[in-house]
């Protein structure tokens, strides 16, 4: 499991409310751009989506953690005509070291 969070490049918060459905798509296109069909194929659950912090926490298969982990550092984006990328906060086996 993953714990991500959406950031800006800039010093400036990101004001903006991202809904779970963009986190998501955001996270399947950053797999394609990445790793192309392949990539997309991998399968996502979004277990927690905080829309006030834009952090999140996504399960994958151990066997694709290091392509997602991958695709998800690699990737920017634009949001609120400001350059974005997800960081991962922190992975672990057990959604109970996740917790706040």
């Amino acid at each position: 499991m993953l714990h991500t969070h959406y950031s800006s490049w800039s010093d400036e918060d990101l004001h903006v409310e991202v809904t779970e459905l963009s986190f998501r798509m955001s996270i399947q296109q950053a797999l394609q751009s990445t790793f192309g069909q392949i990539g997309a194929s991998c399968y996502i659950n979004i277990l927690d989506w905080n829309k006030f912090t834009n952090e999140g926490i996504i399960k994958v298969k151990q066997s694709e953690l290091t392509t997602v982990w991958s695709a998800l550092l690699n990737h920017q984006m634009t949001i609120a005509n400001k350059l974005c990328v997800l960081d991962v906060l922190s992975s672990s086996a057990y959604l109970i070291s996740l917790a706040d």
